[in-house]
């Protein structure tokens, strides 16, 4: 007679941030790509002793709470004092330079990697590997055995810096609740604009055969705050390094119409969270010109610990206010995206991907559509419109937000 399968989160509400995987003594959980392109836990029933680990370990079953009970959270404009640092990151360099700082005290750092055409975790404790962590990565990262290596190195007295989107922070968290280790840790997440399908890149490598590794997906090379930034795909191909700015993966990710559905209602969009910092690109400022070309991060802290971490690294920073950063950073505190939720590309983006063309999924998800697209005109102005309602709310909720924060701060 087969195990009944233990409570996990359904797929609606699944972040895949893949804590239950690490859950699990068994090795019960495998993580697999389904239709949608993106990743889902799958219990092998005949492996699971129905321990219920993998219950408690996912923040979304267990209602993990990573909206911190101490409103103390700052906003503060950043950037790493070491030009180097700074200039190879996507915004300030703030990010690795405190990496650099936990590892000189003889810390490790887990964060996101580049690993051919995907996106993985892994624990560093060199400052030579540090660059291997920078730059933004608009794909899902495979976090299994993460959070478990993260466990072992506490347990042995170590400083921990664990990085990563909200949710997979909220794993982390909720993962060491109730162990017992010796060691410190700390935590930085990233304003999280949502986890895109698999998809993209699965469409864009069949239309581009050669291609054998993915560089980078944000151009920084003739500056952060200027008209020359953007987001661009960095590649290799055929063992040459190859740039396009106008392609599947990059407008796909911007549209946000492939999202997992729980990032279309994130459930860890908040102003002050458990994490000890939040990091972001400072969009929108206006303050400090003379360092936007080389980039300048939002980094919001939300503990003393956090704060002794940033005075801590080689990193310039200067309070700044609310009103200043949320409206060029929503999702800082607002994760909803209804109308991406019903829309008919998420819907039916298995079925669509599985049977159109290369450039016919570029008008659907990537907005390439010309004057000359008289028949895809409905569709342009279909999406315009859920946009601008979008909109509408988005700004109903950062008014109101600002709002209550300015009271509190009054």
């Amino acid at each position: 007679m087969k195990n009944k399968k233990p409570i996990l989160a359904s797929k609606s509400e699944c972040t895949g941030c893949m804590v239950c995987a690490d859950a699990c003594n068994f090795d019960a959980i495998d993580i697999k790509l389904q239709k949608d392109g993106h990743y889902y836990p799958k219990i092998n029933t005949d492996i699971c002793t129905q321990c219920g680990l993998c219950t408690k370990a996912c923040p979304v079953v267990s209602n993990f709470e990573y909206k911190s009970e101490k409103d103390i959270s700052k906003p503060f404009a950043a950037w790493a004092k070491n030009d180097e640092i700074r200039i190879n990151s996507a915004s300030g360099g703030v990010f690795a330079a405190i990496a650099e700082a936990i590892i000189k005290e003889g810390g490790v750092v887990a964060g996101a990697t580049m690993d051919g055409l995907n996106v993985k975790h892994i624990l560093i404790d060199n400052i030579e590997d540090i660059e291997r962590l920078q730059g933004s990565k608009y794909q899902q990262s495979n976090t299994v055995g993460i959070y478990r290596d993260t466990f072992n190195y506490l347990k042995r007295e170590k400083t921990v810096l664990f990085s990563g989107v909200p949710c997979q922070v909220a794993g982390i968290l909720n993962y060491l609740k109730n162990k017992k280790f010796s060691g410190k840790l700390f935590t930085v997440d990233m304003v999280c604009g949502g986890v895109p399908s698999f998809l993209l890149v699965d469409s864009f490598i069949k239309s581009h055969p050669n291609v054998e590794k993915i560089i980078s997906y944000r151009n920084k090379k003739n500056g952060w705050h200027s008209k020359n930034y953007r987001y661009e795909l960095t590649f290799y191909s055929d063992k040459n390094s190859c740039s396009d700015k106008n392609n599947l993966i990059i407008k796909g990710f911007s549209s946000a119409l492939t999202n997992r559905d729980s990032c279309s209602q994130c459930r860890y969009s908040h102003h002050n969270r458990k994490s000890d910092i939040t990091l972001a690109d400072f969009w929108g400022l206006k303050d400090y010109p003379e360092e936007h070309y080389k980039g300048v991060s939002l980094a919001i802290t939300h503990s003393v610990e956090g704060k002794q971490l940033l005075a801590n690294s080689n990193i310039t920073f200067h309070k700044t206010a609310w009103k200043k950063c949320i409206p060029y950073n929503p999702r800082i505190i607002y994760g909803k995206r209804p109308f991406h939720r019903i829309h008919p590309a998420r819907i039916f983006m298995p079925f669509l991907f599985k049977n159109l063309k290369y450039q016919t999924l570029t008008k659907i998800y990537a907005g390439n559509i010309s004057g000359k697209n008289v028949l895809w005109l409905p569709y342009k102005i279909f999406n315009y419109i859920s946009y601008k309602l979008g909109q509408i709310l988005l700004m109903k909720n950062i008014k109101k937000s600002l709002i209550q924060l300015q009271q509190k701060n009054a």
